[in-house]
């Protein structure tokens, strides 16, 4: 893997971003995400940090659709204590299930990322291509040879009866 202009190997940058997502620190992930992509102005790495910032945008967004369900049915509804007991055990179990996912595919990005092969984040590798402009390729389907048509036959107009002339007088010979 090759080494940045502050001689730190180039994954080092993505990685510390995920780190940062992974302990809470998005501001501060933000910051590394900029910072890298600014100073090295490389290609793979502007990658590579692009889909680590957008992919912990998306889980910003998930945690913070838990927490409004979770405070809508705190404060519209009045629940007595023990139905509001299951309710935030149910949402407990969410944000727990979307934290794990979150923190396995920053793992397999991790490991990725080390590599040297592309992190692959789902939903944030298409949104980082796009803003490189790499769009995806739509296959498409092969078109089956026409058979050769048979040839057309000309088109005749209807026949229309000419009206007979009438003969012309002649004058007379001598």
């Amino acid at each position: 893997m090759q080494k940045g202009k502050f001689g730190f190997k180039l994954w080092v940058y993505p990685v510390a971003a995920i780190l940062l997502l992974i302990l809470g620190q998005f501001l501060a992930a933000a910051l590394v995400v900029a910072f890298g992509i600014a100073a090295e102005k490389h290609q793979w790495l502007s990658h590579q940090l692009l889909q680590v910032f957008f992919f912990g945008v998306f889980s910003e967004i998930a945690d913070g659709f838990i927490g409004l369900l979770r405070w809508f049915f705190n404060g519209l509804f009045y629940l007595p204590s023990s139905v509001w007991n299951i309710f935030r055990i149910i949402f407990s179990i969410f944000d727990l299930a979307f934290d794990v996912a979150f923190l396995v595919f920053f793992i397999i990005a991790i490991i990725n990322i080390v590599r040297g092969k592309d992190a692959r984040l789902p939903g944030a590798a298409s949104v980082a291509n796009c803003a490189f402009g790499i769009l995806p390729v739509v296959p498409q389907m092969p078109q089956m040879p026409q058979a050769p048509q048979a040839p057309q036959q000309p088109q005749y107009q209807p026949y229309q009866p000419t009206q007979p002339t009438q003969p012309t007088q002649q004058p007379p010979q001598q």
